[in-house]
């Protein structure tokens, strides 16, 4: 089994939602730890910022399965700067009902499109 040391996500936050945007999901068929998580606010005003794990076993669009803050709560992100989770998490895959689902990551800001993120890290076939 090969290892794979990479960019796992890349995008930009949305606004705030119930549940919040889904910034990336794990794989069924690799096991995933994301050993950081970097973000910046490219736009001219305050961004709130707030990071979470979601664990998969309720499935992706389950609202019964809690989410969990990994972000500092409401984060301020000022303009033109940056904010590095450098914390490694792992992802894991659950099953209900037969079907598996990876956990997730998900997050949000204030204005869309103004917060950019890159999440490092590393993949291994399961």
């Amino acid at each position: 089994m090969s290892v794979s040391i990479l960019n796992v996500g890349v995008g930009q936050l949305g606004t705030a939602t119930t549940p919040p945007g889904i910034i990336f999901a794990g794989s069924t068929t690799k096991a995933t730890i994301v050993k950081g998580i970097v973000l910046t606010n490219r736009g001219s005003t305050v961004e709130t910022v707030n990071i979470y794990l979601k664990p998969g076993s309720g499935g992706p669009l389950s609202l019964s399965s809690p989410t969990y803050l990994i972000s500092p709560k409401d984060l301020r992100l000022l303009p033109n700067t940056q904010f590095i989770i450098d914390t490694e998490i792992t992802l894991a895959t659950g099953s209900s009902a037969g079907a598996t689902y990876p956990d997730q990551l998900l997050g949000s800001t204030t204005t869309a499109s103004t917060v950019d993120l890159v999440l490092n890290g590393m993949q291994r076939d399961l």
